[in-house]
């Protein structure tokens, strides 16, 4: 029975199933099912931080006109923070699911530059960053408030950190069954 899987926005069920090769996991049949549970389990983690947070939900993030911060949650259920601008650089944290053989598991860059604007269901591209670019975006969430470049930056590094680790004990205890 494919109880989370038939579940899926069926644009992340499709990019699933085309990641299924490159993640270590038993093929038993039971496969995509595993993925998509542990994708669930990352989207509620990443949509719990955002509330209790107060973030707010945006389908675009604009890094030209926009000298904040966003995080970011792929179809792939990879998680992705760019942080605000602080003395003219930007941060940015990537955060694979872990268990994907053609990906960083992490990687971090000091001074990461957007190629163009973030909307959702498209893919982020960087000028420099962590990665080169990432699957498409899902989710993506803002603070609601007004911060500090200081204190966004090291809010949006504290989530990213409790996201990272959420995301590596669902790798652990729902895809490696630890």
């Amino acid at each position: 029975m494919a109880e989370y899987f038939d579940e899926l926005d069926p644009k992340v069920a499709d990019h699933i199933s085309s990641l299924r090769k490159s993640v270590k996991i038993e093929d038993d049949g039971e496969a995509l099912e595993t993925l998509a549970r542990a994708w669930k389990e990352k989207e509620d983690a990443f949509v719990h931080q955002i509330l209790v947070r107060k973030m707010e939900m945006v389908d675009e993030f604009d890094p030209y006109d926009e000298n904040g911060g966003v995080l970011l949650l792929t179809y792939s259920g990879s998680l992705l923070s760019v942080g605000p601008i602080v003395d003219g650089k930007r941060t940015a944290t990537y955060a694979s699911i872990g268990m994907r053989e053609d990906v960083p598991e992490f990687a971090e860059s000091e001074d990461a530059v957007l190629d163009a604007m973030v909307q959702a269901g498209e893919s982020v591209k960087f000028k420099s960053g962590p990665v080169k670019s990432s699957s498409p975006i899902y989710k993506m969430a803002v603070f609601s408030d007004e911060l500090e470049a200081e204190d966004e930056e090291e809010q949006l590094a504290e989530v990213t950190q409790i996201l990272a680790e959420d995301f590596t004990e669902v790798n652990r205890t729902i895809i490696a069954g630890e």
